[in-house]
């Protein structure tokens, strides 16, 4: 059988998605193909090139405030931020800088802001692409790959999973972007920022979901923000508790 791991993106709750990894493979399952956007899309490269979970935060622990965070830039002239500190990362510790060379196939969204087109990759320079994905309008400088500019995959599709589906057996959907409609009021700029952009985003969410044969979707998760990066070890526990409280239900699956 072959099992394919689709990822979603949203900024530290990324994290969610190593804690997910964890319990897969104390569960038995190693993902033989990968998908993802924006913060899952860099999960899902470190994973593919052979970096566990561990070493993966220990990563995200050494930029000090975070793989995951989303402003770890320097503030340009024109008031946006640059992506050199997630370039460096990439670039350290994925010398190769190719898809080619990962050891599990990846597929990674990124929007064309100019032509409102939905492209994946899957060959050619890596790191380019992994900044491209993760690359919040407004928010960072736009990137620009082959003449086309790219923000962040996840504006059009931030759970690739048609992608996958032709490629696997069993495909698994990690989505840890929950919106918590139980709130009163939205308090903070962080916070307005966070919501507004999921709320945009969510169109599809759900339903790309439902392709999956096994879907992951911590209620916990509403607990979290994008901007939540110093909180990504309970992030991490969230994702993998309740990874392993399906654990019944995924080896029923994987089995049937």
């Amino acid at each position: 059988m072959k099992i394919g791991l689709t990822l979603s993106g949203g900024g530290a709750r990324g994290a969610m998605h190593l804690g997910v990894i964890q319990a897969l493979h104390e569960i038995g399952i190693r993902p033989q193909v990968l998908s993802g956007s924006s913060a899952g899309a860099l999960v899902g490269a470190f994973y593919a090139e052979g970096y566990s979970p561990a070493e993966i935060m220990r990563i995200a622990g050494e930029l000090g405030i975070g793989l995951f965070n989303p402003f770890h830039m320097s503030l340009l002239g024109e008031g946006l931020m640059d992506m050199d500190g997630f370039a460096k990362t990439i670039r350290t510790h994925i010398p190769h800088n190719s898809f080619e060379g990962l050891g599990v196939p990846l597929y990674v969204t990124a929007t064309d802001i100019v032509r409102h087109e939905l492209l994946y990759y899957h060959a050619g320079p890596l790191a380019p692409i992994l900044l491209a994905t993760a690359c919040v309008p407004v928010i960072f400088r736009t990137q620009v790959v082959d003449g086309r500019y790219l923000h962040d995959g996840g504006i059009l599709n931030n759970l690739p999973t048609e992608v996958l589906l032709p490629e696997c057996d069993l495909l698994i959907g990690s989505h840890c972007n929950s919106i918590d409609t139980t709130l009163t009021q939205v308090s903070g700029k962080n916070q307005l920022i966070d919501r507004a952009y999921h709320m945009a985003i969510d169109a599809g969410i759900q339903a790309r979901l439902a392709t999956c044969h096994i879907q992951i979707q911590p209620a916990a998760m509403t607990r979290f923000g994008m901007f939540d990066v110093r909180r990504i070890e309970e992030i991490y526990r969230a994702g993998y508790d309740h990874t392993m409280g399906l654990r019944g239900e995924i080896e029923a699956r994987v089995k049937g």
